[in-house]
């Protein structure tokens, strides 16, 4: 399983590649980076497939159970997790410190664009702070 890992890591080094190349390009508030977290299942998807094949045809001899192939999913999706969990906390609390107060401000402008209540831009905000920002700093 530990080869399953490292294709975890590859996919997670891969990822945070794209990430900070969208970063590096000042399009982190385009669509490219609206859409970048579903673009990076074109990462994901075909990685897991190949640690799989890898894991089946060099680990255990061309033959792989369901109940292998569920365990090495779950390692390779647990791996991955954790180190895009570290790498979305240091990115958003250290690297791009600008994104949510843009998004906060595009927030209020939607809000008054729509005639909301104050009272609904606000749980917006919080809605906005509590998913991007690490530990609501």
């Amino acid at each position: 399983m530990k080869s399953v890992a490292n294709y975890a890591a590859l996919t997670a080094g891969l990822i945070i590649i794209f990430k900070l190349t969208i970063y590096i390009s000042g399009n982190t508030v385009t669509k490219l980076g609206g859409y970048s977290n579903l673009l990076s299942i074109l990462i994901i998807v075909p990685m897991i497939f190949i640690a799989l094949k890898n894991l089946r045809n060099k680990k255990l001899g061309g033959y792989m159970g369901t109940g292998t192939a569920m365990k090495a999913g779950v390692g390779f999706a647990a791996v991955l997790s954790v180190l895009l969990a570290i790498f979305t906390y240091v990115y958003f609390a250290f690297i791009d410190q600008k994104t949510l107060p843009y998004m906060l401000n595009e927030a209020n402008k939607l809000g008054i664009e729509q005639k909301m209540e104050v009272k609904q831009i606000d749980e917006m905000r919080n809605t906005w702070i509590a998913f991007y920002s690490p530990f609501k700093q």
